[in-house]
């Protein structure tokens, strides 16, 4: 690059060298003055183009010396780089030879206990086979010293042993038997009564399921998830609100609601199948729609009972009792409808009061109200009869 400069201002020098001396001969030849300031001139570009020279050296060593330090760091960076992988590597390569060295370590302790317990075993069979050979020794003597002392023979002594077996075997297979059938006797009952117990807990059970548990089939299962809320706020907020537990299992399409309480039950499954035909679930949204479907089941509740006194015939009943009666609708009670149940009780009372000539209203009147307690066992402790009892007399029966 210098060198190119350095050519270049003596090409320029010469050009105007030339220049001045090709001048037409007409006017009169240059001076020495001039011809000194053309060799100044020529000598301030020759050090312009030097220094610019120098300018563009100085810049090619500091780009020359930055790339350098630049490929230094990378290389540093890349060497760094390297011996941390190789640190990983051979940590990685330690670690791994600690492990076979503690696993050559527990197999050849294994290896040591298996040696040793063969060993042992050895020395037992040993010590067995020696007990072995001595009990022989030892029988033998015994069967001479018995045959001398009885004066028989082995072959003798062996067919009355037989006999005396013989017998004995007999009396211990007769008190066997008689042992063998008593336990049978006892066994055989003992499972005829669990067969009948569990008859009858599988219809308690199937009762039971029929009686706390309500089914609700919903749209699809990406439901259950809009349910369950986030973190479960939903379900927390719908089971606090209801008093009703959510169950969501791998039932498809469905969920199931448990409560003891069936009025409460129902209010729950109403509020949850308003909340999935709406699609707008979230703890204020739960709280709504059960104050409106609460109002809904009681207004069906007494509705219910209204019925119940236009079939028989019944008026002028208080309306606390109207509305209990209407809630036996959602109970049951030994797998039949318990409001079913008392109008059926009310239609046969009337039947055989009309028949004995008795007052037909208050017979069919008492026999509606016979298990009107079982509206409220889930809220009052004590028997159904006594709770309809003292209902009833509270409200003027």
């Amino acid at each position: 690059m210098v060198s190119v400069l350095l050519g270049a201002a003596l090409l320029v020098t010469l050009v105007a060298l030339v220049i001045v001396l090709r001048r037409p001969t007409g006017p009169p030849a240059p001076t020495e003055d001039e011809l000194a300031a053309v060799r100044r001139e020529a000598e301030q570009i020759r050090a312009q183009a030097r220094a610019q020279a120098q300018e563009v050296l100085h810049k090619a060593e500091g780009q020359a010396q930055r790339l350098l330090e630049t490929t230094r760091a990378d290389l540093e960076n890349e060497a760094k780089a390297l011996k941390r992988e190789l640190r990983t590597l051979r940590e990685d390569l330690e670690r791994r030879e600690n492990r076979l060295a503690e696993r050559e370590r527990r197999l050849d302790a294994e290896a040591r206990r298996l040696e040793e317990r063969g060993r042992r075993l050895s020395e037992t069979r040993r010590e067995l086979e020696e007990r072995k050979a001595e009990l022989d020794r030892l029988d033998e003597d015994r069967r001479r010293v018995l045959e001398q002392a009885a004066g028989l023979t082995a072959e003798q002594a062996r067919s009355e042993l037989v006999a005396m077996i013989e017998n004995q075997a007999k009396r211990e297979a007769a008190l066997i038997t008689r042992e063998i059938e008593s336990a049978a006797r006892a066994e055989g009952e003992k499972r005829a009564r669990k067969i009948v117990t569990l008859a009858i807990q599988r219809v308690a059970s199937e009762q039971t399921a029929e009686s706390v548990v309500s089914v609700l089939h919903l749209p699809n299962d990406e439901m259950k998830g809009r349910i369950i809320g986030r973190e479960g706020r939903n379900i927390r907020a719908f089971e606090t609100t209801t008093g009703v537990n959510l169950i969501i299992d791998d039932t498809p399409e469905a969920v199931l609601l448990s409560c003891f309480d069936p009025v409460r039950r129902e209010v729950g499954r109403l509020t949850l199948e308003k909340l999935v035909m709406d699609g707008r679930i979230h703890p204020q949204r739960i709280e709504e729609v059960y104050e409106r479907s609460k109002a809904d089941v009681e207004r069906l509740c007494i509705r219910a009972g209204e019925d119940a006194l236009v079939e028989l015939g019944i008026t002028d009943m208080h309306p606390e009792l109207i509305a209990l009666l209407g809630q036996l609708r959602y109970r049951t009670s030994y797998g039949q409808n318990v409001l079913k149940h008392l109008i059926e009780s009310a239609h046969i009372a009337g039947i055989m009061a009309a028949e004995l000539r008795l007052p037909v209203e208050l017979a069919k009147r008492c026999a509606l109200l016979h298990d009107i307690g079982k509206a409220l066992t889930h809220e009052v402790e004590g028997s159904h009869a006594l709770i309809g009892a003292e209902i009833a007399r509270r409200y003027g029966e």
